[in-house]
């Protein structure tokens, strides 16, 4: 029992933390609610994302600013600078570092084996695989290799633990989770063929899904589309040739990246039909040293209204055909969600005149042959890297709502359905009670006229008795009138008896 009330006082303190924006507490007390063993509800394990997503989000913005900083002036040549902005990139790297570490402890200690539910775990290991993920970015050498390992690893249990779940394509735990694994090759593998292949099955799977979409993750679940279909658009123009991606795919040309026959198909059967990417290569990229102008839009890269000049491609045409064409269809039907739904749907007359133009990705050969970004990129770039974070942590926040809105509708359901068992009762030992009356009344009545009658008769008969006594006064009367004549001038019998009486007294 006081167990269940601590729990309960840490989440209220976790959610004072959240609107007050002081994200370390949110943290501190969900972390305490996790090491309770207890399996967390969906509310509680949104607020330890959203938590920890704020923590390690401003610090990832910090380490690449801090990144673009030191790379202009190294082209500056202020080498005094550099070397304050590396140890200072430094303590930002130490601090992503222990907050990831810490994080992927408690999710293998304590959140893991307290779940059951197959959503819980395809939730958990998606995110120990993005926190790993965040270690590989900025780590180097073999500590990159080995995190990058561990989060393929994690993205891989998660999908089959996906396909044990029964999740559907449209889920948005199963949408996010193909989200940030295409972001997954895209940044870490360097891989854009796999990226793009497994973020364009992963659309046209869930595309399918929303011909029967659930009220409740509709909305969610056509936000991660838009952000699948803004990466699929910047990617495609990182690939040389058309038909990149399926050339990669099925000549298995044994380029990193490229996998066989057998590799799909068992990464087919691990995650329904969203394709696995190959296993990482024996040597993986090197650490970039200074953040890529171009970041996909992960967990919350997304800058509303950016688009990016690129040639159009066939197969981003036909997802946005696709995506128009099912949300015409859920239009007819009248699901009032569509209106939030609206802007996934790109004007092909507008785009091209909307475009903003964005460079091309900072390679290694640009690094070494000294080239710089332009101060456009530097400034495009810290506008993508503020909003870091940002949609997914607003997707677990509108959980979050979501949930306690539920919450608190079943809380005043039952406390309505409470108060209508309580006037129900009360109404039911109101009629008893009226019933009671009325026979209390009938009865009482009843007496009542027993007592108007016996009033009556006795009425009757002081009447009678008045006149009788009247009679007998009348009687009486005359009776002493007649003896009054009858002895006049003599003295009644009775004075004399009683003189002589009087006169034997005194002596």
């Amino acid at each position: 029992m006081a167990s269940q009330k601590e729990r309960e006082s840490l989440v209220y303190i976790a959610k004072l933390a959240e609107q007050g924006e002081r994200y370390d507490e949110m943290v501190d007390a969900m972390k305490k609610v996790a090491k309770l063993d207890v399996e967390l509800t969906v509310e509680e394990r949104n607020l330890l994302s959203v938590g920890y997503k704020n923590v390690v989000g401003a610090r990832r913005a910090s380490w690449r600013i801090l990144s673009s900083i030191e790379q202009k002036e190294e082209t500056k040549g202020n080498e005094h600078h550099v070397k304050s902005i590396k140890e200072y990139r430094h303590k930002v790297e130490s601090e992503l570092s222990n907050i990831c570490t810490d994080i992927i402890a408690l999710i293998d200690e304590h959140l893991i084996p307290s779940a059951s539910a197959g959503e819980s775990s395809v939730f958990y290991y998606k995110m120990k695989a993005d926190y790993y993920r965040y270690l590989a970015e900025f780590k180097s050498g073999n500590e990159r290799k080995e995190n990058s390992e561990l989060s393929l690893k994690a993205y891989q249990v998660a999908a089959t633990s996906t396909a044990e779940a029964d999740l559907a394509p449209s889920h948005p735990i199963r949408l996010g989770l193909a989200l940030n694994f295409s972001v997954f090759y895209y940044e870490i593998m360097k891989s854009p063929e796999w990226a793009c292949h497994l973020a364009k099955e992963a659309f046209d799977e869930a595309i399918s899904g929303l011909d029967t979409p659930s009220e409740e993750s509709y909305k969610d679940s056509t936000l991660i589309m838009q952000l699948l279909r803004d990466n699929l658009t910047l990617w495609t123009s990182d690939i040389p040739d058309e038909g990149a991606v399926e050339d990669a795919i099925e000549e298995g040309n044994g380029k990193p990246g490229a996998v066989d026959d057998a590799e799909v198909g068992k990464a087919r059967s691990s995650f329904g039909s969203m394709t696995r990417g190959p296993d990482l290569p024996q040597q993986l990229p090197r650490a970039p040293l200074r953040p890529r102008t171009t970041t996909a839009i992960s967990d919350a890269n997304l800058l509303p209204g950016m688009a990016v000049e690129r040639k159009r491609r066939p197969e981003v045409a036909d997802l946005e055909a696709k995506l128009s064409r099912a949300q015409e269809g859920l239009r007819k039907v009248g699901d009032p969600l569509l209106d939030s739904a609206e802007d996934v749907n790109i004007d092909d007359d507008k785009s091209e005149a909307d475009e903003l133009s964005s460079p091309s990705p900072t390679d290694e050969n640009m690094i070494e042959h000294g080239l710089h970004e332009s101060p456009e990129a530097v400034e495009l770039k810290a506008m993508i890297l503020a909003k870091e974070e940002e949609v997914l942590t607003l997707l677990e926040e509108n959980m979050i709502f979501k949930r306690r809105a539920e919450e608190e509708a079943a809380g005043m359901a039952a406390a309505a359905g409470a108060r209508e068992h309580e006037l129900k009762t009360k109404i039911e030992s109101m009629e008893e009670e009226l019933k009671e009356s009325t026979a209390r009344a009938a009865e009482l009545a009843q007496h009542l006229a027993v007592a108007a009658g016996a009033k009556a008769r006795l009425e009757a008969e002081m009447t009678r008795l008045r006149a009788q006594t009247e009679q007998w006064r009348k009687a009486a009367e005359a009776a002493v009138t007649l003896l009054a004549r009858r002895y006049t001038g003599q003295t009644p019998w009775w004075c004399r008896i009683h003189r002589t009486m009087l006169a034997v007294d005194r002596r």
